[in-house]
């Protein structure tokens, strides 16, 4: 019988725009914020486009990722994450209005699945002072047991409770990086990591 300890490190990772090339600042301009900005899984529908707008950015320089805490991204982008099927993901589709012309086919990402993963003793989470505000959290680890307890469709995109961040299963993040390798993904990038390292939160 081998004595090798098996790896029960879970691969993950973050997806989002390159904010060093990027000069995108968009802002949503439509009011309806409400629709994808709360926790509860309520599935719904928008038939006009949510409007987004940069009016100091050429259309031709717009990331394929826009990342603005919640997530704008081209039809190819989100084609590849709902081919894994995740549990309590939502896309609403947007219009990018720059500073010549309007993008479309762009879809807004929206994590309704918060699922209870933190790793509480490599963690360094305090409540926050100011009333109804998130913790900060200064430093956050994903537990790789708690994580194995959950069915694979409900973590293969998900936030925990204490973070904002969107993690990503490891196999989303390869298809991603095969995109970005290939020369596709406009000014996005791929934060891989396991559970055995801190997570990337911002």
């Amino acid at each position: 019988m081998s004595n090798m300890k098996l790896d029960k490190n879970v691969r993950l990772a973050t997806l989002s725009e390159d904010f060093s090339s990027s000069d995108a600042m968009f802002t949503d301009v439509d009011e309806r914020e409400y629709l994808y900005s709360t926790n509860e899984y309520t599935p719904c529908s928008s038939l006009n486009p949510l409007l987004w707008e940069d009016l100091d950015i050429d259309v031709e320089d717009i990331p394929d990722m826009v990342d603005k805490g919640d997530r704008v991204v081209n039809r190819e982008i989100a084609e590849l994450i709902m081919s894994f099927d995740p549990y309590g993901v939502e896309f609403y589709p947007v219009e990018l209005k720059g500073e010549n012309g309007v993008l479309k086919n762009r879809y807004l990402l929206s994590v309704k699945n918060i699922i209870d993963a933190v790793d509480y003793s490599r963690s360094r989470i305090i409540e926050n002072p100011k009333p109804h505000r998130p913790p900060i959290v200064s430093r956050l680890a994903i537990c790789p047991e708690k994580l194995e307890r959950i069915p694979l469709n409900k973590r293969l995109v998900f936030r925990v409770r204490e973070s904002n961040t969107i993690f990503f299963d490891g196999r989303i993040a390869e298809k991603f990086l095969e995109g970005l390798l290939d020369g596709r993904h406009f000014l996005c990038e791929a934060t891989p990591f396991d559970t055995s390292e801190l997570a990337p939160v911002r």
